[in-house]
């Protein structure tokens, strides 16, 4: 017992320490974002006015100039721009994880085996987290203090990124009898702007309160029976190995390709069949991306996406969205592959690569990130991240490297160095670390 206690002592020094180095360092730290020249297109919303640009690249293969972060923001973003805004009010299905399925926001409550699984109380479930965070500087590619363009566009403070809280019923059919589920999220924070339906206007898209806002990114209702399950609603895109919540991702920062390349939510419905156990299919209709309840763009796209086990040790995920995407633009087509493989016991290794084209403005990118994870122990554990992205015939490459650490069962400190290089002279180093509350 007394060796625990030291240990956890010492982690928690380390962990004070690297807060006080980083705090130290950030007096000195440069900002620039190097020298890409060019102006970027600023899409227009459904009123005619600026949208938040979370697609700031598309069709364009050009940069504007990244200035310091003290700098107001010249882009029209709503983060700033609508400061007025009133606020209002995961993750059951978030980013597919290591072990195949989709990344769970907060794991289920532990049942005991004597109690009513069939019981509407027993399956409800609410909880949530609080992720408060310090990073050094602005990452890609964010050319501003909280424009939108990244979700660590908001530096050299100590920040509430979620505010995390949920409600859900799992659906959970048993035999011949069919069953039914809903799930509702809302998060404020520096993080919510960025998961609001951007894409398509309205909904929770002027929920903001300067570099903060409020989201709900989740509201769906699903009907399961045996091997089947529909969900009609708004709900998180089942692709990809980050997602948009703190807690099921190892890494503080995410990759270019899941902010730049990846949608975030999906509003429409959403049909997944086990064929066998280890094989499901997905299929169905959504309006587009990251759009909510209301039609803009004439988002229309048909989604598809498969699951399957290849070994014990092994996964391979694939889903794909095709149509008219909203914002983002028509005649889009856009795939995900996720491949992840159990090496050892603490040692997985994941590979992600993304594809994406939009033929009417001509947005191209392309990607292939790869992680590495090892686990020290229960408490500890190590992590690194390389990625080459490419949009629009320019690449980027990324490199992050970063600890986790548990000092207590709903307590999870992450704590990383990024490297990030791209065209011209852009060349940046940053530093983060945050800290996730479960309740």
């Amino acid at each position: 017992m007394h060796t625990m206690v030291d240990r956890s002592k010492r982690g928690i020094r380390v962990v004070c320490w690297i807060v006080a180095a980083l705090l130290a360092g950030n007096a000195s730290a440069q900002e620039s974002f190097g020298s890409w020249q060019a102006a970027t297109r600023v899409p227009a919303g459904p009123d005619g006015g600026q949208q938040l640009e979370r697609y700031p690249l598309q069709g364009t293969g050009t940069f504007a100039p990244f200035p310091q972060d003290d700098q107001p923001s010249t882009v029209g973003s709503p983060t700033e721009a609508d400061t007025s805004s009133d606020g209002a009010a995961p993750n059951s299905e978030g980013h597919a994880d290591t072990n195949g399925s989709e990344n769970p926001a907060a794991e289920e409550p532990t049942e005991d085996s004597d109690s009513d699984e069939t019981s509407s109380d027993k399956k409800l479930n609410l909880g949530g987290w609080l992720a408060t965070g310090y990073h050094n500087k602005s990452l890609p590619l964010s050319r501003a203090r909280g424009d939108g363009r990244s979700f660590n566009d908001v530096p050299g403070s100590i920040e509430l990124n979620q505010a995390w809280a949920f409600v859900e019923r799992k659906a959970s059919p048993e035999g011949d009898l069919a069953d039914w589920g809903f799930r509702l999220d809302g998060v404020y924070g520096t993080d919510a702007q960025k998961t609001q339906a951007f894409g398509g206007g309205g909904w929770d898209n002027n929920f903001d309160n300067g570099v903060y806002g409020w989201a709900i990114p989740q509201l769906y209702g699903e009907l399961a029976w045996g091997d089947t399950s529909v969900k009609i609603g708004h709900f998180f895109t089942p692709a990809g190995h980050e997602a948009v919540p703190s807690q099921p991702n190892f890494f503080y920062t995410r990759s270019l390709t899941s902010f730049n390349s990846e949608p975030f939510t999906h509003t429409g419905v959403l049909l997944a069949h086990e064929l066998r156990d280890g094989l499901t299919v997905q299929g169905g209709w959504v309006a587009g991306w990251d759009t909510g309840f209301e039609t803009a763009f004439n988002g229309n796209m048909f989604i598809a996406g498969l699951t399957a086990n290849l070994s014990e040790r092994a996964m391979l995920a694939w889903v794909s969205t095709a149509g008219n995407s909203g914002l983002r633009g028509s005649d889009a087509l856009w795939q995900c592959v996720v491949f992840d493989w159990k090496l050892t016991e603490k040692l997985n290794y994941v590979a992600m690569s993304d594809l994406l084209r939009v033929n009417e403005t001509l947005d191209d990118d392309v990607s292939l990130v790869q992680y590495l994870f090892y686990e020290l122990n229960p408490r500890w554990k190590l992590g690194s991240r390389a990625e080459w992205w490419k949009d629009d015939g320019l690449s980027f490459w990324e490199w992050t490297s970063g600890i986790n650490f548990t000092p207590a069962e709903r307590l999870r400190i992450r704590t990383e160095v990024r490297h990030d290089v791209g065209p011209t002279t852009y060349d940046l180093t940053s530093f983060g670390i945050d800290a996730i509350l479960s309740f």
